[in-house]
């Protein structure tokens, strides 16, 4: 009786062929199972015949690449071989992270300077909102300079290759 398990060895495949080899086993040899390869074909031979392909290299290739720059040589590159870009978006991003801060923090505390304290609420929530959209817009922009520079990077490796 065809149970549907695949496990079980009286399941002829569910379409009347051989039985499933266990999930993760090899199948046996023998009628109605094909060998480890085709007939002819040498052990460890690839698709077609051929040899499998060899490792790629490693996460930093096969070739030394530039040596990095510092700020200042880069900063200092006048056939701008190096980029200051990705050396500089770090301090920038927490230097606007701190000035949009301030700037938001203080107008939400001269909100409550007036006699009204709804006034001060509502700047202070107006001074949140401002702060979480400009510090977005900004990061974007931040993330597309460093993206532009990566790419020029690799279309010069691809080049120099």
């Amino acid at each position: 009786m065809n149970t549907g398990d695949t496990h079980d060895p009286n399941n002829s495949g569910g379409f009347g062929g051989p039985p499933m080899p266990p999930p993760g086993g090899t199948p046996p040899s023998g009628p109605g199972y094909p060998g480890p390869g085709y007939p002819g074909q040498p052990p460890g031979a690839g698709f077609g015949g051929f040899a499998p392909a060899p490792p790629a290299p490693g996460p930093l290739g096969s070739q030394p690449g530039p040596m990095p720059s510092s700020f200042f040589t880069a900063l200092f590159d006048y056939n701008f071989n190096s980029y200051v870009t990705p050396k500089v978006v770090k301090v920038l991003y927490i230097l606007v992270t701190i000035f949009i801060g301030l700037g938001s923090l203080s107008f939400g505390v001269s909100g409550f300077m007036g006699d009204n304290p709804g006034v001060g609420i509502i700047t202070l929530i107006v001074g949140a909102l401002f702060f979480i959209v400009m510090l977005a817009l900004i990061r974007i922009t931040l993330e597309f300079y460093v993206a532009v520079i990566k790419i020029s990077e690799d279309v010069k490796e691809i080049k120099r290759r």
